[in-house]
């Protein structure tokens, strides 16, 4: 395991039974940040002030910039678009985003 920079697993053993944990590094990333950013509101409104600034802006553009994962963007965007708050107008690959409230 120390190849891999992984601590040693942890094995207990009984006369029945064994287990092994295997434990890995901290990320230093709490995978509840995007959760309770969510829910404050927070990401729909960094999206749309982003979109404001560069229409142009790409999906993997936008989660690079706020720290989030391309599908948790997608996530957004449906959101955003349902509500009726964003649109994109053009093709997929050309078109822009339009701010609409």
């Amino acid at each position: 395991m120390s190849s891999y920079d992984m601590p040693f697993p942890e094995i207990i053993a009984d006369d029945n039974w064994f287990s092994i944990t295997f434990k890995r590094k901290a990320t230093g990333r709490d995978p509840h940040d995007e959760v309770a950013r969510e829910t404050k509101g927070e990401t729909k409104g960094e999206i749309i002030h982003l979109l404001q600034q560069n229409p142009d802006i790409t999906i993997p553009e936008l989660a690079k910039k706020l720290g989030l994962s391309d599908s948790g963007i997608e996530y957004n965007i449906r959101q955003l678009k349902k509500q009726g708050r964003i649109k994109r107008e053009g093709s997929t690959k050309d078109g822009t985003w339009k701010v609409l409230s």
